[in-house]
């Protein structure tokens, strides 16, 4: 562990609180890695203040060692890259499928408005059909009851005389 004394050292060219992403220290503590934003990897020596380079661990287990890769500046520009190309064909994709999803909906909509209108006209006519058959059935009663009275004053008139 450091105690008392140390040095700034400016590596990274990103500004701020997040130019460095990570630091670790090597197995024997000779070695500090920083990793920074910028992508750039920053390897310096440690030392105490008599200029002894750090050795073995004093008292300490080993440092685990990072889950992470390390990658050059340009793989992660160009992944990054890639990324924005991709998210840009799916939001293409998107507009594409949103666009074909309208126009099955105006379809369909059109289609069912045909339908609702020949099913409103059918029901139309059939109304009226029945309107027709319903004063033919009257008329046909009326006439058959005339013919009916007709018939029995005939009838009448035959017991009679």
């Amino acid at each position: 562990p450091l105690n008392g004394e140390w040095t700034d050292v400016h590596v990274h060219s990103s500004p701020g609180p997040t130019a460095v992403h990570k630091m670790r220290i090597s197995h024997d503590d000779s070695m500090l890695f920083s990793v920074g934003e910028d992508g750039c990897v920053y390897v310096s020596e440690v030392k105490d203040k008599d200029g002894r380079i750090g050795g073995a661990k004093r008292d300490k287990e080993a440092l685990p060692w990072a889950e992470e890769v390390l990658v050059t500046k340009s793989d992660l520009e160009e992944k990054t890259n890639h990324m924005l190309e991709l998210r840009a064909k799916v939001d293409d994709l998107q507009d594409k499928n949103d666009y074909q999803l309208r126009i099955k909906e105006l379809n369909h909509q059109e289609k069912l408005k045909e339908v609702t209108e020949r099913f409103t006209a059918e029901l139309e006519a059939s109304k009226r059909n029945y309107e027709l058959l319903l004063q033919n059935k009257n008329d046909s009663e009326l006439e058959f009851e005339e013919k009916l009275r007709q018939l029995e004053s005939r009838h009448e008139q035959t017991l009679q005389g």
